[in-house]
């Protein structure tokens, strides 16, 4: 799809006598291609919630069950999932005002920066955790209901006790 419209957008700036515009058509097809491709990725993200939550549903009818309720609650879970995004944005924007640098020259900056660094990989998971709690809870009213056996219909377990094993000399 991008290659075909960058084709379309070739063609068309050729006839262009400025520049611009033709510059403001390639930046709309590659914001047109990110938003596709985070949709796309918030579809499988549904996905991955709906198989996780109906414990009875393969990968196949997850995205099925995903791309309807997606479309049911598009508003909702777009925005959770654009909220989160904009949250990774937000912490990825910070992380690159304070990023350690070549500048790290003593032991205790050396440990300061890598302290910073793993601190910015815990921070990053953030957004991603939070996009999939948000579609749990989301999702979880339209799950399949589990279904929670009786104390008296449960039957009791006996577990044998491990093999003895004679000791080897």
């Amino acid at each position: 799809l991008h290659a075909r419209l960058a084709d379309l957008l070739e063609h068309g700036a050729r006839d262009l006598a400025r520049e611009m515009p033709a510059i403001f058509q390639m930046l709309g097809l590659y914001g047109l291609t990110a938003l596709l491709l985070t949709l796309v990725n918030m579809w499988f993200s549904a996905a991955k919630v709906v198989v996780v939550v109906d414990r009875d549903c393969g990968a196949l009818r997850g995205l099925g069950r995903a791309s309807i309720f997606v479309l049911r609650r598009f508003a909702t879970v777009v925005g959770a999932y654009y909220a989160m995004l904009a949250l990774g944005g937000v912490l990825f924007a910070i992380w690159s005002l304070v990023a350690p640098g070549a500048t790290q020259r003593t032991p205790v900056a050396i440990a300061v920066a890598f302290a910073a660094g793993q601190l910015f990989l815990v921070a990053r998971l953030v957004p991603r955790l939070g996009v999939f709690a948000s579609l749990i809870e989301l999702y979880r009213p339209h799950a399949a209901p589990i279904e929670v056996a009786e104390a008296d219909d449960v039957a009791e377990l006996e577990i044998d006790p491990p093999p003895e094993h004679e000791a080897d000399d």
